[in-house]
């Protein structure tokens, strides 16, 4: 479903093309989130028809629809650039076009079968990194960045786009 302010931005295109352009080129050229954008509205949403615990509750955070526009042209930017310089691993899963937890997990069975086949032993380690984003270390993180040669102001759009988030429910 729709947003409304999603539904009334889609009503008024091509007729605001231009400033959406122009507001997006302005957030990546001066290197700045904009921090109206970043504040979430979270709804608790039911996870059964009866709620009687907390935990019940699934916490869905809702961003301003131009946010997400944003978020979205940042992300194709920022997956081309990963793609072309060879940044990740040839096996690398994690949201990346062309590969999934499938191909994850076909890779790992051949490598174990085939470790199998030469006598060897496995041992495998599985991690569990639902919420990681909780624990992101936003200056090591920058740092990789300029490691592998995004730009000064690439960075600084990405520091200010993961500092002073807020929520309200």
């Amino acid at each position: 479903m729709a947003s409304l302010d999603m539904l009334l931005l889609a009503s008024q295109f091509p007729e605001c093309l231009y400033t959406i352009t122009n507001i997006v080129n302005r957030s990546i050229v001066s290197g700045t989130f904009p921090q109206q954008w970043r504040t979430a509205i979270v709804k608790p949403i039911p996870k059964k028809d009866i709620v009687t615990e907390l935990k019940e509750l699934r916490p869905i955070s809702i961003l301003p629809c131009m946010s997400k526009i944003l978020e979205k042209i940042v992300c194709e930017q920022l997956s081309a650039y990963i793609e072309k310089s060879n940044i990740l691993p040839v096996m690398q899963s994690g949201f990346r076009k062309g590969h999934s937890t499938t191909t994850a997990l076909g890779d790992v069975v051949d490598n174990i079968l085939f470790a199998r086949d030469r006598g060897e032993i496995t041992a495998l380690v599985l991690l569990d990194y639902s919420r990681a984003f909780d624990t992101l270390n936003i200056p090591l993180l920058l740092s990789k960045m300029k490691y592998y040669g995004f730009s000064d102001n690439c960075v600084s759009w990405f520091d200010s786009y993961l500092k002073n988030r807020h929520q309200i429910v």
